[in-house]
Formats: structure tokens, C-alpha cells, sequence
């Protein structure tokens, strides 16, 4: 028996890593979603609105790396797809879009919720086509997904809502992609160019006065960093030079050093210097924390202050098991079911500890 169109496209997807369509179904869409029903492979991620559908997409592109695919019905249903995928087109990631049409006999004639989502997607997609024959759509379909992964950005196939449900004799096609990212570098003519234009190089070894400021004039001269292309070839001998430099003297050296030679330079902070900023402690941002050892002294207060609204002093942290029989009361255990529960081991008695008072001390 002969699978339809919307089987062997859901195929094709699972096909190429695909495991979730984020949208919101529709008429048009039902062999789409009909086929990721009868899937194990594949899941249909309802949510309130399309434009959510393809924002999530985006989102879902961006964390895996890989194809994310997101559909809308006809009409206003795709065409509310289209404020996400200008942010999925815009940030570059490879999203294929589903956007189903009116029954394909009735294209043309002013049909109820008819668009044309082929110029409607043209500015946001690197890819856009209609599915006007079941013979089309694996050969379309493919096409699209290498051009959202190699291009990174949007593709959409259009599909309408008959062709889906129609017999096709395709199968399903294997993309034949290597997922290994390429990476491509300029030459060091074009990158000398660029750090010229920019007024900045990756570290600025031909003005002199900042080698000679951190005591290695000898840089200059070293022929591993003669060029930009040389110094990014050697990044990693140039950075446990710089790291060897910056170690041997203290950070009020190097500020009045970089200073007096007029260089600007910025300073990465260690969480205890941001701890130790007297603004934190003096607007109860940072208070002390009593009773939880001596290596944890400080905490944040919760919540921090907002357009005026009261903080809440930290409190003594409870002991393992402290709160056990007011925990099992709340679910409903009496005090001779806790009692058992107590003697028999099952939790753990605690020493009776004091309540921490208002001030955040034991």
C-alpha cells in the first residue's frame, strides 16, 4: 500500500535527526499531523499561537545546533509565523518551515483565507516553494532542509492541505549532509585589512609602547608574531606568554603601568572582589549568613530589593531532616503514624534546634 505525501515527508524528517514539530494544528494540516501521530520518532509540540511555534523553533536551533521545525495552517496560520522566522532568518539559525495552502484546485480564485506564502516568506528564507504534486515534495523537501542546514537560516515549503493527503510513491530521502561544522578563515591580508579598518589588531605587538609596557619588547622582534596571521597561528604560545607576564606582578602594578603608558585595558573580577564591593553590603545585597559553617559566611539576600520593595534577611539554614514532622503533617500523617515512621528509623530524629531570630542570627 502506498504511503501518503504527509508520511513520507514526516519520514523524511525523522530521517534527518528531526524529533519535534513545534505549531498549532489545522484543517490543512491534518496529514501532516496525522502521520507524526501514528510516529514514535517524532513529536508534535502544540502551542498557543504560531508565532510561538516558530520563535521556539528558532530557540530550539540555537541550543541543539541542528534543523528545528516548526508548521502553520493556512491563511492567518502561517502567515502568523512570519515575526519568528525573520528572528530565525536574522540570527542565522536552520529552521525549516511548514506552511500548509488552500486545496490546490482552488488556488487563484480568491479562495477563503487564500495568501501567497510565497512572496508573503520570500525576505525571510533562503528557500521558499510550493508542493503543487505529490512527485515534488520529496525532491522539494530536501532541497529545503540543506538549504536552511549549509546556509543556516529559513526554508519553507509550501504544501497544500489535498496534496498532503495524497498517495506518493517516494521515499523517503536521506540528506547525505556531514554535521560537522566547516570553518573558514580569511586570509591574513584580509585580516590585516580588517584589523585597520577596525583601528584594533588581536594584540597590537607593532605599537610598540604596549610590549615595552609589560617589560617584553623582545615581542616585537619575535618572528612567531611578525604578522596578524602568525599571531593567531601561535595564540596559544602568545596567551602563556601574556598569562606568565600578567601572573608575576599584582593588579595595582599593571593599572598604573597600562595607565602611564596611556593604554586602555579592562579588568576581569574574581567573585570575592565582586563580594568584597562595600556597595553590596551597605544596601543589604550581600548579608551574613549564621549557622551554616564556617566557610559559608555571606549570602545573597532573597528577594533582592526592587522599585522599593522590602528584602527578606537571610535565616539560618535548616539541618538535614529539621522540618520532617511538619512536612509529613502538612500531607496529612498523624502523630502516631509520624512517631512510627521516627522509631522505626524511616526519617531521621534531629536535635530540637532553636528557631533563627529576625535579625538572620541563631
Amino acid at each position: 500500500m502506498a504511503k501518503t505525501v504527509s508520511e513520507v515527508f514526516v519520514e523524511t524528517l525523522i530521517e534527518a535527526g528531526v524529533r519535534r514539530v513545534y505549531g498549532v494544528a489545522g484543517d490543512s494540516l491534518n496529514g501532516l499531523t496525522d502521520a507524526i501521530r501514528k510516529s514514535n520518532q517524532i513529536d508534535w509540540l502544540h502551542v498557543r499561537h504560531e508565532e510561538t511555534a516558530a520563535f521556539a523553533a528558532g530557540a530550539d536551533a540555537q541550543v541543539t545546533g541542528k534543523l528545528a521545525v516548526c508548521a502553520g495552517s493556512c491563511g492567518p496560520g502561517n502567515l502568523h509565523l512570519i515575526n519568528g522566522l525573520y528572528e530565525c532568518h536574522r540570527t542565522r539559525v536552520p529552521v525549516l518551515a511548514i506552511v500548509a495552502q488552500i486545496p490546490s484546485s482552488e488556488i487563484g480564485s480568491s479562495y477563503f483565507q487564500e495568501t501567497r506564502p510565497e512572496h508573503l516568506f520570500k525576505e525571510c528564507s533562503h528557500y521558499c516553494k510550493l508542493v503543487s504534486q505529490p512527485e515534488q515534495m520529496s525532491r522539494v523537501l530536501g532541497i529545503a532542509m540543506r538549504t536552511a542546514i549549509t546556509k543556516q537560516g529559513v526554508a519553507v515549503v509550501i504544501i497544500p492541505g489535498d496534496i498532503a493527503l495524497r498517495d506518493c510513491n517516494s521515499p523517503p530521502l536521506s540528506l547525505g549532509l556531514d554535521h560537522l561544522t566547516s570553518t573558514t578563515l580569511p586570509s591574513s591580508q584580509t585580516l590585516e585589512k580588517a584589523a585597520a579598518l577596525c583601528g584594533a589588531q588581536f594584540f597590537p605587538l607593532r605599537d610598540r609602547k604596549k610590549p615595552n609596557a609589560i617589560g617584553r619588547p623582545e615581542l616585537l622582534t619575535d618572528p612567531r608574531f611578525a604578522d596578524t596571521a602568525k599571531q593567531a597561528a601561535n595564540s596559544t604560545q602568545l596567551t602563556a606568554i601574556l598569562d606568565e607576564v600578567f601572573r608575576s606582578q599584582s593588579l595595582p602594578h599593571w593599572r598604573e603601568a597600562l595607565d602611564r603608558a596611556h593604554i586602555t585595558y579592562g579588568v576581569v573580577h574574581q567573585p570575592q572582589d565582586v563580594i568584597n564591593d562595600p556597595q553590596l553590603p551597605a544596601n543589604d545585597i550581600i548579608v551574613p549568613l549564621e549557622g551554616a559553617g564556617e566557610r559559608l559566611k555571606l549570602t545573597v539576600s532573597s528577594p533582592i530589593k526592587v522599585h522599593g520593595v522590602s528584602k527578606v534577611t537571610a535565616q539560618r539554614a535548616p539541618e538535614l531532616g529539621e522540618h520532617n514532622e511538619e512536612v509529613l503533617k502538612e500531607l496529612g500523617f498523624t502523630s502516631a503514624e509520624i512517631a512510627g515512621l521516627l522509631a522505626s528509623g524511616v526519617i531521621p530524629r534531629v536535635p530540637n534546634l532553636e528557631p533563627a531570630p529576625a535579625g538572620g542570627g541563631e
